[in-house]
């Protein structure tokens, strides 16, 4: 082997040359090949060092520098067998092209693999760009407090919403994600979390999408909108605790949900007076209460005297209110009783209306009444027909 490379003169002749020219193709050939660089190399020179079995490439001169090419010691080979082509590595690793979602090649072709820097995953193309191996599968969790905008690098993350505040999430451009990039969020705060896609864009059809305390909503693009799938049918749209300096407590009644079920639980009247229930269809800016808004009846017993005894009220067209437990019921100040209240929110051609169980210590009703309008409901109020309301506990459930 030689490091050896002789230009020839014009007086040199082949004869007088054949030892100086072989010298010089056993050089190439052997890309320079010795246990050190050679000492007067030329910019793009090769050389394999042998001690190393690794071949390096001169980029300066004047002193030499030389990079690395490629190390044989890792066993890098290239095998073929019919049109498919890989590399097997063994006991090593391959560098990967990386670069963020915008470097992918503008004309990729099937089976291209690639590090996505944005994204911090590996990501290959068959028909569209995806993760593969374990970051197709990984799920990342962010805990979220206030607004945000999701991006193509959170692809498989799971928002988690937490504290009072309510915020938005903002859903990026179906166009950027492309059909099948997904999210999740859970409401594991007290806030209302407004999904809310980009422009035009829908989700489940619809402009926004809340998600309720508790809620966890997986978010799907399928390239032209969003679909949310719900892990449960049921959400808490309102709750709390009443002081007893409170006349009434008001709460929505969604569009998304179809009937609502809320539950009042130790609930009274300050005064000797009966519970109430009033429909507002203008978004809880009023709340019907003129004469003929409302009907109502209802059947209770009660051991209140000696023995058991049964009777029944109603409230005509006329009422004011849809009174949840006749007034001789409820008459009895601070007496709790805790009602299973079914809501329906009605629709164009039907009335709102509910039905309801009422237990007590020594008061039991069932009933229903509606309101005399054929709207559809936005809220609903719950009061006192005097006085204030002697504290106790309310949850309202929307059904999907």
């Amino acid at each position: 082997m030689s490091q050896t490379l002789v230009a020839l003169v014009g007086t040199d002749t082949i004869t007088a040359s054949r030892t100086t020219l072989n010298s010089s193709i056993d050089a190439l050939l052997t890309q320079f090949s010795g246990t050190a660089f050679p000492a007067s190399p030329k910019v793009g020179q090769t050389c394999y060092r042998t001690d190393q079995q690794c071949i390096y490439l001169c980029k300066s001169i004047g002193p030499s520098v030389w990079y690395l090419q490629t190390d044989l010691t890792k066993t890098v080979i290239t095998q073929e067998s019919g049109d498919a082509r890989w590399v097997n590595l063994s006991g090593s690793s391959a560098l990967l092209p990386s670069g963020n979602t915008a470097a992918r090649p503008a004309s990729p072709s099937a089976g291209m693999i690639r590090h996505n820097s944005e994204t911090g995953k590996f990501e290959g193309y068959g028909v569209a760009w995806a993760a593969i191996g374990e970051d197709a599968v990984r799920r990342t969790v962010a805990t979220k407090t206030a607004g945000y905008t999701v991006g193509v690098g959170d692809l498989g993350m799971m928002f988690v919403a937490t504290g009072s505040t309510s915020w938005t999430l903002a859903l990026p451009a179906v166009a950027s994600v492309g059909n099948g990039f997904f999210i999740s969020l859970r409401n594991a705060g007290t806030g209302l979390i407004t999904i809310d896609p980009n422009g035009t864009q829908t989700v489940n059809g619809a402009t926004t999408l809340v998600a309720y305390h508790n809620d966890c909503v997986e978010l799907v693009c399928d390239g032209t909108a969003w679909h949310a799938l719900f892990q449960s049918p049921v959400s808490i749209v309102a709750e709390g605790v009443t002081a007893n300096t409170a006349t009434f407590i008001t709460m929505p009644l969604p569009t998304e949900f179809e009937r609502f079920e809320l539950s009042l639980d130790n609930f009274a009247s300050v005064s000797t007076a009966a519970i109430f229930a009033r429909f507002s269809t203008d978004g809880g800016a009023t709340y019907y209460s003129g004469a003929g808004a409302y009907a109502w009846c209802q059947g209770y017993f009660s051991t209140a005297t000696a023995g058991q005894y049964h009777n029944g009220s109603s409230g005509v067209i006329g009422a004011t209110g849809i009174e949840l437990g006749a007034g001789n019921i409820t008459a009895q100040a601070g007496i709790m009783t805790n009602f299973t209240i079914r809501i329906d929110a009605g629709r164009t051609g039907y009335s709102p209306s509910i039905s309801w169980v009422l237990g007590a210590p020594v008061y039991s009703a069932v009933g229903s009444g509606y309101l005399g309008v054929t709207t559809r409901a936005t809220h609903i109020l719950i009061g006192s027909s005097s006085g204030n309301l002697n504290g106790g506990r309310y949850k309202l459930l929307g059904v999907r």
